[in-house]
This record gives C-alpha cells, structure tokens and sequence, in this order.
C-alpha cells in the first residue's frame, strides 16, 4: 500500500480501534493464478505477543479451500471526499480522506470440533457486546452442530500490518483547520466521523 510519510500510523492502538470499529474487510487470496475475494467480519487480538484475526465463512464458500500460505485482509475505515470549497488557500483541487489498514498473514482452517465453538462463542460475545445487545450463542445442541458443520472458521497470523491515515495531515494549519471544522460541523455521520479521527491521528507540526 502506498503510504506517504504524513499518512503513515505507527500506533498499533489506533490500527486494532480501527478494525475494531470498521471490522468488515475484504479478504484476498491467490491460487493457481485466480484471484479470490470474499467480505467478512474479523476479530483482531493479541496471543503471547503475536497479533490474530479471526472470522468463518461458509462451508459451501470455496474460497477457503484453494486458500494459500499468504492472504491479504484490507479494512477501509471512515472516509469523505474533500472540496477545493473547504480550504481557506483557494489554489487547490478535489482529494479524497480515509484510514485504512492492510494486513497480510498466515492461515490455519478451523474446520470442526472444539476449537470452531470456541471461535464462534467468542466472535458472538465480542460483537454483541460492540452492539450493546445480550443474544448468546446457547443454541440447542443439535441446531449449533448442524451450524458448525456448514462453517469453516480462520485464524490468521498477521505478519504484517501497515497502516494508511490520509486525513490532511499534509495541510498548512489554516486549511488543516478548516477541513477539521468543516467536518465536525457536518450533518452526516460519516463526516463526524472523519472529524473524530483526525483528532486521533493528529497533525504533525
């Protein structure tokens, strides 16, 4: 991923509330020369040092079949694009600011038995707990093992994580604060939300 000097994150902090907030990324995978994609929903934590991410996905889904020792999982957090109109400085032209991550890692399959269960009480407990709502994953036996032989679930070993704020970081302070303000004041959510992580990932002077 392209990284600019000003829009490289090094606080890994702010990476794992980044996925955590934005936890739907698009995870890719070569084989024999094709290009697989599927969205999917991560968890990721900490284990001894070493960074994870988990998920499942369908066993009908063929993807996790031909995946290879090395996949790649992007998360796209918030993003706006920016008018020329917002900067005080009037020379300008149109950008676009976000915050992603790309991870690359390593992949074991969790097909059945203990350790799936495992994963999907602990992917059920954490998003609703995100979600401030109370389901549980206490389904009767018979219905969570006909669930669990149609899931296949990931553990991946994340080898390598960079992450890309481009949030007008580049800017003189005049049109810095001006895009600052601009989307603070806004009446779309999204926008706030930009507003909310360029003051997590500040300018530097």
């Amino acid at each position: 991923m392209y990284r600019p000097s000003y829009s490289v994150n090094e606080n890994i902090d702010l990476s794992f509330q980044l996925i955590q907030d934005f936890p739907l990324g698009l995870m890719i995978s070569e084989s024999s020369g094709l290009i697989e994609t599927n969205y999917l929903p991560f968890l990721i934590f900490k284990e001894q040092d070493e960074i994870y991410l988990l998920t499942h996905l369908a066993r009908a889904n063929p993807h996790w079949k031909s995946l290879s020792s090395e996949v790649v999982i992007s998360f796209l957090g918030p993003n706006s694009y920016v008018s020329p109109t917002i900067y005080v400085g009037k020379s300008n032209v149109p950008t676009w600011s976000y915050a992603a991550i790309e991870i690359r890692g390593s992949v074991k399959i969790i097909s059945d038995g203990q350790e799936l269960k495992e994963m999907l009480h602990r992917t059920v407990d954490a998003f609703e707990t995100k979600n401030q709502t109370e389901w549980s994953y206490d389904l009767p036996e018979k219905m969570q093992k006909n669930l669990e032989s149609a899931l296949v679930g990931l553990k991946i070993k994340v080898t390598n994580l960079e992450s890309k704020f481009k949030l007008s970081q580049n800017r003189n302070v005049e049109d810095y604060t001006a895009v600052l303000k601009h989307f603070s004041e806004s009446s779309s959510h999204k926008d706030k939300e930009i507003s909310e992580w360029m003051l997590k990932a500040p300018r530097q002077e």
